[in-house]
C-alpha cells in the first residue's frame, strides 16, 4: 500500500464538523422512527397507512410520523452522503492521497453490506442503492457548481414530468387503465408475512425476507432520484456554507422561513388527502397534483430541518442540548 493511500483514512477528531455530526445523528434517529412499522412487516405498510393501523389514535400517530418524519430524514441522510463524498474528495486532495484508490473500494464494501443487510436482516435496505448512486457521483467529481445544481434540479423535476405525461396521456385517451389512484393491498399476504416474522423459524423468516427483498429490487431504479440529494450535498459543501454557518446566517434564515412552513404544508396535504378525499378508481386532477407535489415536498421539509438546525447550533444553549446527537453521528 502506498503512503498516499495509507493517509486516506478516517478524518481525525479535529477535522470533524459538529453540525454534520449532529445532523447525521438526528437523521439516524428519524430513520429509525420512520421504519419501526416496516421492521416486522412487508413494504406494503409504507404505501397504505391503514394496512397496520385502524384505531384513531394509531392513525393519528402514524399520520404525524408521515408528515414530520417519513422520508425527510432519509433525505437528509442522502444529502449527507453527497456532502461526505465532497469532504472525502477535498481532504484526500489536501493530503496528497489518490481519491480513486479508496473510494471505489468503499462503495464495493457498502454494496456488500447492503446485500447482506437486505437479504439476511431487513428487506428495506438502502445501502445497495447508496453504493450504486455513489458510483454515479463520480461523474460529477470535476463538474462546476452550476452544472451540479442544474443536474440536481433536472433529476428532481424528471419524475414530475413523467407523472404529468401519464396523466395527460390518460386525459387525451392515449392510455387507459392501470393509472387509478386506488391500489388494492393483499391483506392476507401482508398478514402471513407478519405472522412469519413474529412466530416463524429462522429459515422461514429468511425465506420471506428474501422474497420481499427480491420483489422490491425494482426500487433500485429510483436511485437516480437519490442522486439529486447526493448532488445537493456535494454542492452545499463546495459552496462553503457548512464551514461558515455564521456568515451565511441571513441566507439560512430565508431558507428556513420558506422551506419549513411550505414543506410542512405540502407534506400535510399529501398525507391527509386520502382521509379527506377518497382515492378514485381512475386518474383525477387531485390525484395528479398530490403525486407531483409529493416529490418536492420531502426535500423541501428536509431543507427546512437542515437550515433550522444550522441556525440553532449557533446558539450556545441549543448547541449544548443538541451535542449528544453528534456522538451518534460520528
Amino acid at each position: 500500500m502506498s503512503s498516499a493511500v495509507a493517509r486516506a483514512g478516517p478524518i481525525t477528531s479535529t477535522e470533524r464538523v459538529l453540525y454534520i455530526d449532529i445532523l447525521r445523528g438526528m437523521a439516524l434517529f428519524g430513520i429509525l422512527a420512520a421504519n419501526m412499522r416496516g421492521f416486522n412487516a412487508p413494504m406494503e405498510v409504507y404505501g397504505n397507512i391503514k394496512v397496520l393501523f385502524h384505531g384513531r389514535a394509531d392513525l393519528i400517530a402514524q399520520a404525524f410520523i408521515d408528515i414530520f418524519i417519513q422520508g425527510k430524514f432519509v433525505s437528509l441522510f442522502s444529502f449527507l452522503f453527497g456532502l461526505g463524498f465532497a469532504v472525502q474528495m477535498m481532504r484526500a486532495d489536501a493530503r496528497g492521497a489518490r481519491f480513486m484508490s479508496f473510494y471505489p473500494r468503499r462503495l464495493m464494501a457498502l454494496a456488500l453490506f447492503g446485500l447482506i443487510h437486505g437479504i439476511l436482516i431487513w428487506a428495506g435496505d438502502i445501502l445497495l442503492s447508496y453504493a450504486i448512486t455513489g458510483a454515479m457521483l463520480l461523474l460529477f467529481r470535476n463538474r462546476q457548481q452550476k452544472t451540479v445544481l442544474i443536474w440536481a434540479g433536472s433529476i428532481l423535476a424528471a419524475p414530475m414530468v413523467i407523472i404529468s405525461g401519464f396523466y395527460i396521456a390518460y386525459i387525451l385517451g392515449v392510455r387507459r387503465g392501470g393509472l387509478g389512484e386506488e391500489h388494492k393491498t393483499d391483506m392476507a399476504k401482508v398478514q402471513n408475512i407478519i405472522n412469519v416474522y413474529a412466530h416463524g423459524t429462522v429459515p422461514q423468516m429468511l425465506r420471506e425476507n428474501w422474497i420481499v427483498w427480491k420483489d422490491s429490487l425494482y426500487t433500485l431504479a429510483f436511485s437516480i432520484v437519490v442522486l439529486c440529494l447526493f448532488l445537493a450535498g456535494l454542492w452545499v459543501w463546495r459552496s462553503g456554507i457548512v464551514e461558515r454557518l455564521a456568515e451565511y446566517r441571513p441566507l439560512l434564515k430565508r431558507v428556513c422561513s420558506v422551506c419549513l412552513p411550505l414543506g410542512l404544508l405540502l407534506n400535510a396535504a399529501v398525507v391527509l388527502r386520502p382521509f379527506l378525499i377518497p382515492p378514485a378508481h381512475k386518474p383525477t386532477f387531485i390525484g395528479w397534483l398530490a403525486n407531483v407535489v409529493s416529490i418536492p415536498s420531502l426535500p423541501l421539509l428536509s431543507l427546512g430541518y437542515a437550515s433550522g438546525l444550522a441556525l440553532l447550533i449557533q446558539n450556545e444553549r441549543w448547541r449544548a442540548r443538541l451535542k449528544p446527537f453528534a456522538a451518534v453521528g460520528r
